[in-house]
């Protein structure tokens, strides 16, 4: 169904194609080349529509007041584009098939990052250092998700309190610290597609 949304949508990769499985046991899922692309070749082509980013909370005629009225979540904090993007899928993931993006939250593949591993699992790397260093960043987790409920709970004229969840807090997070692009760019973004590539020339 994400191929069909993306045809439909006006998504073109004429030099590549989606799904196709990578690793030892095909357990990792993303796009290939079907052909040589030359050095600077365009070869996925992105319509703004598809694309998430800040323009398009701020857009949202339900909940894009809501970056202005809550500076101290959308402005004031260091990390604060991150949270306007994982605010954003929240709302919208919690929409299921009535949300735009539904079936590109369904293509994308959770990663499975040293963070949300289990106590007894940490314990078999046999680093304590690492162990302290994966704990830290859950905690650090559980305090932004708690920010962000905090929102959630006084805006329950505009949002389903439902969508926003641990659970689906640690889905759009981990979406967007590992898809987004733009850095560079005045805002971060989230393109169908274009992230199911390598962000880097070599495998990874």
């Amino acid at each position: 169904m994400f191929n069909k949304w993306c045809d439909e949508n006006g998504i073109l990769h004429p030099a590549c194609r989606y799904p196709v499985a990578f690793g030892d046991k095909g357990e990792l899922i993303g796009i290939s080349a079907t052909r040589d692309i030359g050095v600077g070749e365009a070869y996925i082509y992105v319509p703004t529509k598809c694309i998430i980013n800040e323009t398009k909370f701020r857009n949202d005629p339900q909940i894009g007041h809501l970056i202005d009225k809550h500076p101290e979540l959308f402005s004031e904090r260091g990390n604060c584009d991150h949270m306007k993007l994982i605010f954003f899928l929240m709302h919208e993931m919690g929409k299921g098939e009535n949300s735009f993006w539904h079936y590109y939250f369904e293509a994308a593949e959770l990663p499975d990052l040293l963070a949300n591993w289990e106590s007894t699992d940490l314990d078999e790397l046999h680093d304590p250092i690492l162990r302290v260093k994966a704990m830290d960043e859950m905690e650090d987790m559980r305090l932004e998700f708690g920010e962000i409920r905090d929102v959630a709970l006084v805006e329950t004229d505009c949002l389903k309190l439902e969508s926003f969840t641990f659970e689906a807090f640690m889905k759009a997070n981990y979406h967007v610290g590992t898809r987004v692009f733009g850095y560079a760019l005045p805002e971060l973004s989230l393109v169908p597609f274009a992230d199911m590539a390598n962000h880097h020339t070599t495998d990874n």
